[in-house]
């Protein structure tokens, strides 16, 4: 029937020997597929690809729970009110919740989740795809879009969360699925589909607190100043003499010589996190930017006790 349907597409007319000749030559070519294995083929090209989608989605055992569990009377409708950064708690996202009770949930975030967020929240773009946005288009080319996150539970002092997907387009009658993710993760996604979000009840009732209660006492432009003075005593900036070399090149009019040391510079900043940030809170200082001083001052204490801390493991597993 294959050989026949070929030949008369074609247009030729339909002999026995041309018969035997396609079938000879279906059967010895590398590179088709002989006459028993057509059909097979031809129903797994013809297959809706939704199908196969929906199927993965529910064979897969890590996390996958079906959306009918989301029962809208359990939870709790919240809003991204604001992202803090404090000394003492690090980055906060403090979801409002929209019960009428004046409560926030504290969600504690990463540095780079809290970047991303903030970038998306206030409308800036980077120059390349960060995570949160390459996950958006990795969704958007499958054929997806997020429809709800929820944080479905607190265990220990970690909160769990499900994103919801719906497929979009011509596969919009596909089944919605759910998958676990990070609350960061969750929350930085929902805000880039406009998505609305959730808080159990049951997480809310016990961690819904006061966004007072993590006010710190602002510091004021002094104590900014005389703090990242004292960290920049605590590390070798190797750039200054690159910098002062690098100023006296342009006011002697040295183009060539003042571009192949900023080379220089760009270089060693890009190899050492810590150094740039010693740059940009200069810069912030040197600007007035007190607030965004101190948050490159906070970044740098992290990380070089980050690295006192694993120079003296490694020094005790010596």
């Amino acid at each position: 029937m294959a050989i026949l349907q070929l030949t008369q597409r074609s247009g030729s007319p339909l002999t026995r020997s041309n018969a035997e000749g396609c079938q000879r030559a279906l059967a010895t070519s590398r590179k088709c597929p002989t006459l028993v294995e057509l059909p097979h083929l031809l129903r797994v090209q013809q297959m809706p690809r939704r199908c196969v989608a929906v199927k993965a989605a529910r064979n897969d055992k890590s996390g996958q729970s079906s959306s009918n569990d989301f029962n809208l009377a359990e939870y709790v409708e919240a809003k991204v009110e604001i992202v803090r950064h404090t000394k003492e708690f690090g980055h906060i996202i403090f979801l409002r919740l929209l019960d009428s009770k004046n409560q926030y949930l504290p969600v504690y975030i990463g540095d780079s989740e809290s970047n991303a967020l903030e970038m998306q929240l206030q409308h800036k773009q980077s120059a390349r795809p960060m995570t949160h946005d390459f996950m958006k288009l990795a969704l958007d080319t499958l054929g997806f879009r997020v429809t709800k996150v929820c944080v479905t539970s607190l265990v220990g002092n970690t909160y769990l969360a499900r994103v919801h997907l719906s497929p979009s387009g011509r596969d919009a009658s596909a089944r919605e699925v759910d998958i676990d993710a990070r609350p960061s993760d969750a929350i930085n996604l929902a805000v880039r589909y406009n998505a609305p979000m959730y808080v159990s009840k049951q997480v809310a009732n016990k961690m819904g607190s006061s966004a007072q209660q993590f006010a710190e006492t602002p510091e004021s432009h002094q104590e900014i100043q005389r703090s990242c003075r004292k960290a920049k005593q605590s590390y070798h900036d190797p750039t200054i003499v690159h910098r002062l070399n690098l100023q006296v090149a342009i006011a002697e009019e040295r183009y060539d010589d003042a571009c192949m040391i900023r080379d220089q510079v760009d270089k060693m900043l890009a190899s050492d996190r810590a150094l740039s940030l010693l740059v940009a809170m200069e810069s912030a200082l040197d600007d007035s930017r007190y607030e965004e001083a101190a948050r490159c001052r906070d970044l740098f204490l992290r990380l070089t006790s980050q690295h006192k801390l694993h120079a003296l493991e490694g020094f005790a597993e010596a």
